[in-house]
């Protein structure tokens, strides 16, 4: 056993041996090296403080491959052949140095190894037009963030992503590309890129993706004809560019284009029939068009003609839109996720016409929706998940989801609900996530939510909740819940706790803790949809009304209670049984600025008890209101309209101007004010003077100052004038 474990202890110490030898051979002086697999090696010569190459202390080895990290230092040039007896290096990254030049020998003795160079942050200004021409397998190139005016300086039939984003190039001309056959991603963004050549890309035969983003570009002009030629093109992006109109996008066909991205640009308008020349291939790729951030102001009928079958992602969040054609949307098969969010969309009418859609994601938040008219959802029937936050529904009506049988996800965060009526989200019997977070809820009631037994999530915090008995029934609900739970539970929690928020000596409290601790028996609801409803108050008196369905009722009215509560310290103020069983019943103690819960129990002779609450006023403005959250693809920098640049640059001008005025208004009434506390006879004299004494040592009887008082002053003795003591002010 002994002689075992020895023989291991050699063996290891070999191993130990050999990766300390190897990286022996391949040594430069104050970097280190690992091996972290046979015949391979990474030289990290990362952060040194190198101001030049470093010395190779032992560059010796015959066999394998190497990386090497020569970033953030401040190498100022790779001599000629330093890499001549080098060869194994695979890649090599220059990374925020200060490169200002390279020479056609920089990295002479790699031509047959690298595959990987990486040159950005530095301070390139030009490169040699041969300089990588022998590299024959260097497939991946970045110069990005460097001072290089032109993009085809560089030519290599090699490289399969060129990347020269935030340089200084202005154009791109004809054939700049002619020699870049093998390209496959172009990365030109956030240059000063403002024209395209007609032929730019010619012999790009295999390029699949083209970042133009953030240049100054206003169209592509007949730069799109050498793209629509390339059967291989994929993925387009000109975000961030200053397109206003989308011009030269309508006139050309990319055959088998997945991606493009006219996103933050200044778009007015989506032309009609812009795309209809996609309709030639229905069989073509599924395609994502993004304009958000635009300045869109409505969608015509006609704006995606053409992509019936193709389109499967839109993104019109953050734009202007106030008007949506009740056919833009009509021919769109495919389409899966649309997102309208941060828009000034007030109604949903849009989606009624919608027939055979396959829509499974949409997003309206943060636009004006006040009401979700009935069936306003009925083809919607794949959808899986609804986001409406952030708009101003102050009610969910009965049935307003009517029509969404698989629908998974939905949200109304945000809103200014106080009233959640019987039903309100029947026919969601697949449900799994609710929110409700942010709204001006009071109270909550069992019968909304009695088909709901599928949910894994439900969040109902930062609400207004009245911490009464209503809402005891609300506990095994929870609990129910929490035991389902959901799959990931380090990103949401089934049930957020919630605090009470009235009576006020109760605010800030756990709703479940005080709930549980003040109630014993709930209250049994039997949900034949008792709904509760009032007219405007007229001089402090109202009107409430009360129906329900007389066909889940089964029964006739034995007693009808009527409850006005005043919500913020739970006083009730008014608790009949009405002789009526008709409504209007009358509540004659409404005040202005107070909030209360009016409720209305029915009995009936079948034993079957229900009581609904609603709150008056119907909108309540809570202390904080926030605009929902909203998730996007990308969060780049924002940008403003040149109008608004030209505003704030005439405004600061004009502070700067009136500064300068006040300024020269002050140096006027001082220089005036020393003037006359001198005295005329000397005031111009143009003499250097100096004041010994003062207007009451003065020989002159009649304190007016004499000749004799003042002395001629030396080149460098300054002028000392000494205040009289009756002065009040110089």
């Amino acid at each position: 056993m002994w002689q075992r474990k020895g023989m291991l202890l050699v063996v290891l110490l070999a191993a130990i041996s050999s990766v300390h030898s190897s990286c022996d051979q391949i040594s430069l002086s104050g970097c280190s090296c690992e091996h972290p697999k046979d015949r391979s090696y990474e030289i990290d010569c990362h952060s040194k403080g190198l101001s030049a190459m470093p010395a190779k202390v032992n560059v010796t080895l015959s066999d394998g491959y190497a990386s090497g990290n020569f970033s953030f230092n401040s190498i100022e040039s790779i001599p000629s052949y330093y890499f001549l007896f080098m060869s194994y290096f695979e890649a090599l990254d220059f990374t925020a140095n200060r490169l200002a030049e390279l020479n056609q020998n920089s990295f002479a003795g790699l031509e047959a190894r690298l595959k990987t160079l990486i040159l950005k942050q530095n301070r390139l200004s030009s490169i040699p037009a041969t300089a990588l021409r022998k590299y024959i397998r260097l497939n991946y190139l970045d110069l990005s963030f460097n001072k290089l005016a032109s993009s085809c300086q560089i030519h290599t039939a090699d490289i399969e992503t060129y990347v020269l984003a935030s340089n200084d190039i202005k154009t791109i001309p004809d054939n700049c590309f002619s020699e870049s056959a093998n390209v496959q991603s172009l990365d030109l963004s956030r240059n000063e890129i403002s024209s395209v050549g007609e032929y730019a890309f010619d012999g790009m035969t295999r390029l699949k993706s083209l970042d133009l983003g953030y240049n100054q570009l206003t169209d592509l002009g007949l730069g799109f004809r050498s793209l629509s030629g390339i059967d291989s093109f994929e993925v387009l992006s000109l975000r961030g560019n200053s397109m206003v109109f989308l011009g030269s996008i309508c006139k050309t066909y990319l055959p088998n284009i997945k991606v493009i991205d006219l996103s933050y640009n200044e778009l007015i308008d989506i032309r009609k029939y812009c795309f209809t020349p996609y309709a030639q291939s229905v069989t073509g790729p599924k395609i994502f068009l993004n304009f958000e951030h635009n300045m869109v102001e409505a969608l015509a009928g006609s704006a995606f003609a053409g992509l019936s079958d193709r389109l499967t992602r839109l993104q019109l969040n953050n734009n202007h839109i106030s008007e949506v054609n009740v056919n833009t949307f009509k021919d769109l098969r495919s389409l899966a996720i649309l997102n309208l969010d941060n828009n000034a969309i007030d109604n949903l009418e849009f989606l009624r016409n919608w027939e055979g859609n396959s829509l499974l994601e949409l997003s309206i938040a943060n636009n004006l929706i006040t009401r979700l008219a009935p069936s306003v959802f009925r083809t919607m029937v794949k959808l899986t998940k609804l986001s409406l936050d952030g708009n101003l529904l102050t009610t969910v009506e009965s049935a307003a989801f009517n029509g969404m049988f698989v629908l998974d996800d939905l949200s109304l965060n945000y809103n200014l609900l106080t009233n959640l009526e019987d039903g309100a989200f029947s026919g969601l019997d697949q449900l799994r996530k609710l929110r409700l977070t942010g709204n001006a809820l009071v109270t909550l009631k069992n019968c909304t939510f009695f088909n709901l037994d599928r949910l894994v999530l439900f969040h109902y915090d930062d609400n207004l909740l009245l911490c009464d008995c209503d809402l005891l029934w609300l506990l095994p609900f929870r609990s129910a819940i929490d035991r389902r739970g959901i799959p990931d539970r380090n990103t949401d929690e089934p049930v957020l706790d919630d605090k009470c928020h009235y009576p006020e000596e109760y605010a800030g409290r756990d709703m479940v803790n005080m709930v549980s601790y003040k109630c014993s028996v709930e209250t049994t609801n039997a949900c034949f949809g008792l709904s509760v409803s009032y007219d405007d108050p007229v001089e402090q008196a109202m009107n409430v009304s009360r129906e329900w369905n007389t066909d889940r009722a089964d029964g006739e009215v034995s007693s009808i209670i009527l409850t006005q509560t005043e919500v913020k310290t739970n006083t009730t103020i008014y608790n009949e049984s009405q002789t009526n069983a008709l409504p209007p019943y009358l509540l004659s103690s409404i005040e202005d600025d107070t909030i209360y819960k009016i409720c209305v129990t029915v009995r009936l002779d079948n034993k079957k008890e229900e009581t609904d609450c609603t709150v008056y006023p119907g909108i309540i403005k809570k202390p904080t209101t926030t605009l929902a959250p909203t998730t996007e693809m990308i969060t780049p920098s924002s940008r403003m309209h040149p109008g608004s640049i030209a505003a704030i640059i005439l405004a600061i001008l004009f502070i700067i101007l009136l500064v300068l005025i006040v300024l020269f208004a002050l140096y006027l009434w001082k220089t005036e004010k020393y003037r006359d506390l001198m005295p005329a006879k000397y005031a111009t004299a143009g003499e250097p003077l100096s004041y010994n004494e003062s207007i009451e040592d003065s020989p002159s009887s009649s304190g007016k100052a004499d000749p004799s008082d003042f002395k001629e002053l030396g080149e460098d003795e300054p002028m000392v004038i000494r205040r009289p003591p009756d002065a009040t002010s110089v």
